[in-house]
């Protein structure tokens, strides 16, 4: 565990200057240990004819299913949800205007005028909506809108952030790492509602209300769902089972410890285990992917199966779907009920909800 957290250490050094002297943040949190009223049910999923190897993030967009490869040349292979047949690949690593410098995996849909593209992060220089049919037809990467952090003042605020999401029109929102925003001090997640155009920090506010572990920021991060409407984000821990729900539009949040609060946040560095590994939400449900608490040391070779936690918007915990395969990473077809994930073999399977919520 030490190593894990090594990193922001470093990070904290380094990013200090950073810290802007009068930010006003809200931190308007409120704390629920919900009752488990959910249902549990045991799924199979079905093995897809696609020979893929290591893909490390995988979504679902329109009626096309994007697989991010980091090791090949052109990073990113779509393929057909109807018949799995092969569409094309994109996204070169470069330093080219379309090429990516650090690219982390699939984070957003955006949806708009009856279009589904997908959002593309540059680290640290830039995120742009990726025109997804336009880049298949074309056989290149082609992007709708470009938003450029090259420069001094913007470039700055990039490094500071781990994820941004498009929102609407020039209106971003960008996920704040603490140790590398000069808030070493507290190390929740918080979040920027920012003005690309006028480089403006609309609205400031915290996610979750925890207590600081020194030296352990990693500990409050995990996967990011948005909401398709945009106007609420859920946050999942990796290494707690905790998660939060967070209103943009007003910067209220609630942080939810499903299964009880534990008064010793120590106990997870002490022991390190996985909870949430992936996430993906529709309009009406965030589908999380849950571990619970299984050891690095047999994270890939474990033996005990995964489980589908389904969620509404207001936090309940409505299914349980234990599933007895070893599952990397996820995505959620809103539109066919269908969750395709990527098994940590690199074997591909979806899994039919029609019959079952």
């Amino acid at each position: 565990m030490r190593k894990l957290f090594y990193f922001v250490l470093l990070s904290s050094f380094f990013f200090s200057c950073n810290q802007r002297k009068g930010d006003t943040i809200i931190r308007n949190v409120r704390s629920v240990e919900p009752e488990d009223s959910s249902i549990t049910l045991k799924i199979t999923g079905e093995k897809l004819g696609l020979d893929l190897l290591c893909p490390l993030s995988i979504a679902s967009v329109d009626t096309i299913l994007l697989f991010y490869q980091e090791f090949e040349e052109e990073m990113v292979k779509a393929y057909s949800k109807n018949d799995f047949k092969y569409l094309g690949d994109f996204l070169r690593r470069g330093g080219g205007p379309e090429e990516v410098a650090m690219f982390g995996g699939f984070t957003q849909n955006v949806d708009q005028n009856g279009k589904s593209n997908v959002l593309i992060q540059s680290y640290p220089q830039y995120v742009a909506i990726l025109d997804l049919q336009k880049t298949l037809v074309e056989n290149k990467t082609v992007y709708e809108r470009k938003y450029s952090f090259i420069d001094n003042e913007r470039n700055s605020r990039f490094i500071s952030s781990n994820f941004i999401y498009y929102i609407s029109g020039d209106t971003l929102l960008l996920t704040k790492s603490p140790e590398r925003s000069g808030k070493a001090e507290d190390g929740n997640v918080y979040y920027e509602l920012y003005d690309y155009g006028s480089n403006e920090v609309l609205k400031s506010f915290y996610s979750t209300d925890l207590p600081l572990v020194p030296n352990a920021y990693a500990l409050y991060r995990g996967p990011l769902a948005l909401k398709g409407d945009r106007k609420k984000i859920a946050s999942f821990m990796t290494f707690m089972p905790v998660f939060s729900i967070t209103d943009i539009m007003t910067g209220s949040s609630t942080q939810f410890f499903p299964f009880g609060k534990d008064e010793k946040i120590e106990k997870y560095i002490e022991k390190t285990g996985y909870y949430y590994l992936s996430a993906s939400a529709s309009n009406d449900l965030i589908v999380a992917l849950y571990r619970n608490g299984v050891g690095p040391e047999t994270l890939h070779n474990d033996d005990s199966g995964s489980c589908f936690h389904i969620f509404d918007w207001d936090g309940r915990l409505l299914y349980k779907l234990e599933v007895e395969d070893n599952i990397k990473c996820m995505t959620f077809d809103e539109h066919n009920k269908t969750i395709y994930a990527v098994l940590m073999n690199d074997e591909i399977k979806r899994y039919m909800l029609d019959d079952l919520i």
